[in-house]
This record gives C-alpha cells, sequence and structure tokens, in this order.
C-alpha cells in the first residue's frame, strides 16, 4: 500500500480523532467501584457467602461452598434442592 498516492491516506482530515472518553470513562469506573467496596465492607453490606463482585472470592469459591453445602446434607438427614437460572439468556 502506498501512502503518498492520491487515495486519501496523506490527508489529515481523512483520519478521525482518538477520543479519551473510554478512558475517562473507566477512570470513573474504577473510582465508583473502589468507593461502592468500601462501603459495602465499612457497614457489612454484603452476604458472608457472596462471591460475585469481592476480592478475594470468584466462582470457585462459590462452587466449593455449594459443594461443601450439598455434601453435608446426608450428615443431617435433610433433603437438599439445588435450583440452577441462568438469567443472561433470559
Amino acid at each position: 500500500m502506498d501512502f503518498n498516492s492520491n487515495t486519501g491516506h496523506s490527508e489529515l482530515n481523512n483520519f478521525r480523532p482518538i477520543t479519551n472518553i473510554s478512558i475517562l470513562a473507566k477512570l470513573l469506573e474504577k473510582c465508583v467501584h473502589l468507593q461502592l467496596r468500601k462501603h459495602s465492607d465499612h457497614f457489612n453490606l454484603l452476604d458472608t457467602y457472596q462471591s460475585g463482585f469481592r476480592q478475594g472470592y470468584s466462582t470457585e469459591s462459590a462452587l466449593v461452598l455449594i459443594v461443601d453445602d450439598i455434601l453435608r446434607v446426608p450428615d443431617q438427614n435433610d433433603l437438599c434442592l439445588l435450583i440452577s437460572l441462568d438469567l443472561l439468556a433470559a
């Protein structure tokens, strides 16, 4: 590809400017996230077993908790019922 040809590649007016909105939006999102996390941690607003959106927790920690609960049920002579919903497809 020859940038010196008359196809418009050498014209600065043909290039769109780079916007900083996405960077600013990410910075604002990070600030809001930190504020909300500090607030929820300070006032103990999240359930002890909440795994999503918490530092040090993941889907693996949630699965370990569920499997542990299911395996304890027979020891307590109880019934276990697990309902799983996929809300993303709804």
